[in-house]
């Protein structure tokens, strides 16, 4: 089925207002359901000049969840981004039900803008069984977050951030995220593959209805790609530097709500080819591991400086 929904009829439909917080807030999870199988919803504003790949993913395995009966939650999804997405353009995700057993249940998921392919990801959930026996990876030691400083004062005060980064990096966004490690903002001498940050709701959503899983799979796709940059004495925010996420999987552990602090940490075993991979492992604040991340994606440097909108 494509993606017949007119960009000017959909805009209509989700008008926004407010500061963008609350659009960002609001707009993740607003999905209008078209019959069995299809769900329609509009791109949020990041400043970007195509779509944020979380964004998409995000609502893939909302859309997905709403086709799984009740008492199955999410246990992984695997992501690939085909073609990069419009930021005026809505996105129809359409889900076959490949799977329906008494434990199981097997999503494929197709987002597409108009004729054009732009996610396809698979998606498993699963029943809780709270009693089976459970391990889990060690939080590392790092200090506590209130002992750090937000990302969004260290790019506010830094002199290295180009302009044209601004609109993406400076917004008002959702989550509060506190580096570990220094930021990395421009290139600088090569250092290990790993960063971590605590990260959480700038406020309380309670009393909205939270897909905590599928808000994990929207931020968990943030900083998993730059990790690889490190080794390589790359800087995020280089002019010479082309990034794109080529895919993106999450496995969910446990249920866990972002309200409270959580830390990401993340690592990159590998970058070839300019391709780079980043690995990823999410705890709650006692230590608890809630879900682990893989994402590759291509970090290519130019000659030539870029100019324009990220």
């Amino acid at each position: 089925m494509k993606g017949d929904i007119p960009a000017r009829q959909a805009a209509e439909r989700w008008s926004y207002t407010g500061p963008p917080r609350r659009l960002e807030r609001e707009g993740l999870f607003m999905l209008e359901q078209q019959g069995d199988s299809r769900f329609v919803s509009q791109p949020l504003p990041s400043a970007l000049i195509r779509l944020y790949g979380g964004q998409v993913m995000a609502q893939a395995l909302m859309a997905a969840q709403r086709t799984v009966e009740e008492g199955k939650r999410p246990a992984n999804c695997h992501a690939m981004f085909q073609t990069p997405g419009d930021i005026a353009v809505p996105i129809s995700f359409d889900i076959e039900r490949d799977s329906d057993g008494r434990s199981f249940s097997a999503r494929r998921i197709v987002a597409r803008q108009g004729d054009a392919i732009i996610l396809a990801m698979n998606a498993m959930f699963h029943v809780e069984e709270p009693d089976a026996p459970s391990h889990g990876a060690a939080m590392p030691q790092v200090p506590e977050p209130e002992t750090l400083t937000s990302m969004e004062e260290v790019l506010h005060n830094s002199t290295e951030l180009a302009k044209r980064h601004e609109p993406f990096w400076l917004r008002d966004h959702i989550f509060d995220w506190r580096p570990v490690q220094t930021f990395r903002v421009n290139t600088r001498s090569p250092e290990a593959g790993e960063q971590q940050f605590w990260v959480r709701l700038k406020e309380s959503w309670q009393g909205l209805a939270i897909d905590h899983f599928s808000l994990t799979a929207y931020l968990t796709d943030l900083h998993l790609l730059h990790v690889g940059l490190a080794p390589l004495g790359i800087g995020f925010a280089s002019d010479h530097l082309q990034t794109a996420s080529l895919d993106h999987s999450v496995w969910f552990h446990r249920a866990a709500s972002l309200d409270d602090w959580m830390l990401y940490s993340l690592t990159s075993p590998s970058a070839a080819h300019s391709v780079a991979l980043g690995t990823g492992n999410l705890f709650t604040r006692d230590g608890q591991i809630v879900a682990s991340t893989a994402q590759s994606g291509l970090i290519r440097l130019h000659d030539k400086a870029r100019t324009g909108k990220l």
